[in-house]
């Protein structure tokens, strides 16, 4: 029986938010994806917390967690939980990040393949999972049509 592998991806904001934009992931299985929302659905319920989850709300403790922005002991227990979801649930991390900038500065000197000089900085993480992603399953005898990128 051939596994099917789900990597599920998230940007770390716009492009315009900052220099740097992030795009990363976790890759796993049907079945262990299912025990992660179970999980997951757990620990927000036993923190109180409306879905969805916005790290962007979380970090600098704003809107659902204005509350809890002091609050170092509650932010760092709800956090080692999170991060226990996420090592039981999911079997590869992934990311990359770009200096938008520099991004944007080496797509007006030079001319990139494939026509890449106008990709957004989404466009240029987005093609680099999908060659970490590739080079795991490649390594791990993954077969690439076993694989889903989201």
């Amino acid at each position: 029986m051939v596994t099917a592998y789900t990597v599920y991806c998230d940007a770390s904001g716009q492009p315009s938010d900052g220099d740097v934009l992030f795009v990363s992931g976790f890759g796993s299985t049907a079945s262990k994806w299912l025990r992660f929302e179970e999980r997951w659905s757990h620990l927000l319920h036993a923190y109180d917390i409306q879905p969805p989850f916005h790290m962007n709300e979380f970090a600098p403790g704003v809107g659902q967690f204005a509350s809890w922005k002091h609050d170092k002991r509650r932010r760092d227990q709800f956090f080692a939980q999170v991060i226990k979801v996420l090592k039981i649930s999911t079997q590869k991390s992934f990311s990359v990040g770009v200096a938008v900038s520099d991004l944007r500065r080496f797509q007006r000197d030079y001319q990139l393949p494939d026509n890449a000089n106008g990709d957004s900085p989404y466009t240029f993480c987005a093609m680099l999972i999908y060659r970490q992603v590739n080079s795991w399953a490649q390594r791990h005898g993954k077969q690439s049509d076993t694989l889903q990128i989201i």
